[in-house]
């Protein structure tokens, strides 16, 4: 055999060699071996795989928790700002300390708010009130105020019977818990339209069973159609300003003296 056959011969031999070599690294690097460019992660996913969650790319500002589970966006803070189109109308509205009502620089969407926008005394069950720059004192869920709270504003909300919200979730009455006119999770329904008033120390709302017949306030002249003004009384050292979102009582409907506690007839 000639040297040149042979060094033919060796020259095949050593090509067959490394392109079998490169495939056995292609198929451990594509295939998913367990090395540390190629392989899975320590929770079992594959690196090439994992991403920014759904969620994230959907809404940032939900995956923050910038939006509540409500619906209601908050502005402001460590909160990305809205811009005209994704906030219309008024806007990003601030909320307010309640008892010194300057402003906050966080805000809530005034636009998530749901419609009619409901005052404070005129809660629906399970609904908590806010303080908001040119709107006054507004009822909304009770996951706004939460959200409100962990970041710092501490002051801009209350209970729908008037007490400071404080972060504590509303309680739930059962049973011989439930006074007359009670309603709520644990303690019924209302045979009237409305349930207000529960909150972190009371677990049950107070059924209103008697006609609306208007607003009042009890720290001005009562309007010709109230005999008396039925407020939520006030938290001694707190500012009183439940006396002005009282509702017109007429001497028949049996309210004065009220029947809840928490209540009462003014004048």
């Amino acid at each position: 055999m000639s040297i040149a056959l042979l060094r033919f011969l060796l020259l095949a031999v050593l090509a067959l060699s490394s392109g079998c070599g490169g495939a056995v690294l292609d198929s451990e690097t594509d295939g998913g071996a367990t090395g540390i460019d190629g392989g899975l992660g320590s929770d079992g996913a594959n690196p090439r795989d994992s991403g920014p969650d759904s969620a994230t790319l959907a809404d940032g500002a939900a995956a923050n928790g910038c939006t509540t589970a409500s619906g209601m966006r908050i502005c402001g803070g460590v909160c990305p700002a809205l811009s005209a189109s994704e906030c219309p109308g008024r806007g990003c509205v601030n909320v307010l300390d309640r008892v010194t009502h300057e402003r906050s620089t966080v805000g809530i969407c005034l636009p998530d708010i749901p419609t009619p926008q409901r005052s404070c005394g005129s809660c629906l069950d399970g609904q908590v009130c806010a303080h908001i720059d040119g709107q006054g004192i507004v009822c909304v869920a009770e996951d706004v105020c939460l959200a409100l709270f962990k970041r710092g504003v501490t002051k801009a909300c209350r209970y729908a019977d008037f007490t400071p919200y404080d972060g504590r979730p509303l309680s739930v009455a059962t049973g011989a818990q439930c006074p007359k006119y009670a309603c709520g999770p644990g303690c019924g329904s209302c045979q009237g339209p409305l349930c207000t008033g529960r909150s972190a120390d009371y677990g049950y709302g107070t059924c209103v069973e008697f006609p609306d017949v208007g607003d009042c306030s009890a720290r001005a002249p009562l309007p010709r159609s109230c005999d008396s003004c039925l407020v939520w009384k006030p938290v001694p050292g707190d500012d009183p300003v439940s006396l002005d979102y009282g509702t017109c009582i007429t001497s028949g409907s049996g309210w004065c003296p009220s029947a809840e506690v928490r209540m009462t007839c003014l004048p």
